[in-house]
Formats: structure tokens, sequence, C-alpha cells
């Protein structure tokens, strides 16, 4: 083979390497981003994800006893009337795309019967329907902080029987939080934002 024809194969697979580069960055823009925060041998109070142009799963502990507002605290415990927060920081500056980000509470290890999660500070909005809390990422915005703010209900009942039926509860789930620790999982999961026509 001569000098031209060693620079027209080299030229052809060169040509072949654009393509597939193109081809994957094509298909990266519409990848799916997952993330899968779990109580493995990790224990933090941030949750940090950037979503990237591939699946990608990381291990994460909420241990609820680094997610409390140390206003709300019984005796140094997390009790019926305590409150916190989990609080998530999400990156999607390494995309071109926007990213609608779903985070799911779930897998529990004795989290109280009467400890309930919410989408605001005031604990009005309850997270229900499988705990789920939705929103949006515009492309390339670098940090967005999200909370889910979560409290233990005291006293409750409408009548003293619910409420001393409550408190049981409150007593047994107590009880066994203390001896086994609470950990909640949260489950991350990002799709590239649907294109608004113009």
């Amino acid at each position: 083979m001569g000098v031209r024809g060693v620079k027209k194969y080299v030229f052809i697979i060169l040509i072949l390497g654009i393509v597939a580069s193109i081809s994957i960055l094509g298909i990266s823009t519409y990848a799916k981003y997952t993330s899968e925060l779990s109580s493995i041998n990790q224990k933090a109070t941030i949750a940090k994800w950037s979503f990237e142009s591939d699946n990608e799963s990381h291990d994460f502990t909420f241990d609820m006893e680094d997610t409390y507002d140390q206003n709300t605290l019984i005796s140094n415990r997390i009790a019926p009337g305590t409150r916190g927060r989990l609080t998530f920081f999400l990156s999607n500056e390494n995309t071109e795309t926007g990213v609608d980000y779903k985070i799911v509470l779930s897998k529990n290890n004795n989290i109280p019967r009467l400890l309930k999660f919410y989408s605001d500070s005031e604990c009005s909005n309850e997270l229900t329907s499988g705990r789920i809390l939705e929103g949006n990422l515009i492309p390339g915005e670098s940090e967005k902080e999200i909370v889910i703010y979560w409290k233990w209900l005291y006293e409750t009942g409408s009548n003293s029987t619910e409420k001393e039926s409550n408190n049981v509860v409150d007593t047994s789930d107590g009880a066994s939080s203390t001896t086994d620790g609470m950990t909640i999982t949260a489950t991350i999961t990002g799709t590239q934002s649907q294109p608004v026509a113009q």
C-alpha cells in the first residue's frame, strides 16, 4: 500500500471515530440519569448529586439522628415533637438539557409511624403517595438546594382514646429507633426535560 493509500486509510478511520463520538454524545443527551442513595455503611447529612450523561448508582445513608433541628430535641434525643430536614444539592452543570428530577423516600429503617415528611418548612404540605418530591433543573444549573422536612407528630388524635393509642405507638417506635437507629433511603431519578416547541 502506497503513501496515498495509507493517508486514505487513516482519513477513513478518523472520520469513523468522529461519527462514533457524535453518536455517543447524541445518545447521552437523551439518557436517563439515576442515582440510588441507600443505607450501605455510609453516613452523611447532605446528599450531593450531579447528573451526568450516563447511568450511575451511589449508596448514601440519611441517618435521621444527623438531620434533626437542635432546637426541637427533647433530652438530646429525637422524640415526638422533634423536627429535621433532609438536604439535597443537585447539579445539572454537565448536561446541555434540562433535567426533571424525582426524589423518592423509601426503604425506611425504624422510621416512626407518626414521623411525616413535608415539602415546606412549615410542615403543612405532607409528601404522601410514596413520599415523592419532583422538580426541574435548567441546563447548566450548578447547584440547586432541595430540602425535605420531617416532623415527628406529638400528641396526635382527636380524642383521648386516639391520643393514648398513638402514645403507645410512639413509645414502641421510639424504643426500636433507640436500639437499632433510624435511616431512610432516597432514590433520585433524573430524566431529560421534554423540549418545548418554539
